[in-house]
């Protein structure tokens, strides 16, 4: 077994796709580009992908989808991800640009979560042996669960705050007053 195989290359190729088109939807927003063509085309890509390693997670890690049955909390999760699949399409339809961008966040972060609850108490599973995998006991030798806390909820907070500022700095959309230096421009 390698680093890379069939299953996570095509894991990494719908990542790729997903959060390309999660920034074609946020540029969509913010900016006054015409993205709409390559975020369309990025969505479908998406969702064919999606639909791919779902099929392909069925075959290689089975017991997701028994962690997925036997856990009710999660069950909502599933059609939240097709829900917000289903609102970027609508919000594409309607040239609706932040509600487009927050339906393709309720798919990024859906499926985060969705993936998290099933894994767990997995952290990283091995594909060579079961022994090696890296689960929430093993993860917490010597406090390191406490510690990774502690210093996670003033990071966390602190992000909150540094985001909060931003989106109320820079509200609206880029002017797109910038223009690259030429060779009789100074660079500054």
């Amino acid at each position: 077994h390698g680093a890379i195989d069939w299953y996570t290359a095509s894991v990494g190729a719908f990542a790729v796709a997903a959060l390309a088109a999660h920034g074609a939807m946020f540029l969509r927003w913010k900016t006054h580009l015409d993205l709409h063509g390559l975020a369309r085309r990025l969505w479908l890509v998406t969702a064919a992908l999606a639909i791919g390693v779902t099929i392909e997670t069925a075959f290689v890690h089975p017991r997701l989808f028994a962690h997925l049955a036997g856990r009710a909390w999660l069950w909502i999760l599933p059609l939240a991800v097709i829900g917000g699949f289903v609102a970027v399409v609508v919000a594409l339809a309607g040239n609706l640009e932040l509600p487009g961008f927050l339906a393709s966040s309720v798919v990024i972060a859906g499926l985060l979560v969705l993936t998290a609850g099933a894994l767990y108490p997995l952290i990283l599973p091995s594909t060579v042996d079961p022994r090696y995998s890296l689960d929430i006991t093993a993860s917490n030798d010597h406090g390191a669960l406490a510690i990774g806390l502690a210093w996670w909820i003033p990071a966390i907070a602190l992000a909150i705050v540094y985001f909060a500022h931003l989106f109320r700095s820079f509200r609206g959309k880029a002017t797109g007053d910038y223009h690259e230096p030429t060779s009789d421009t100074p660079a500054s």
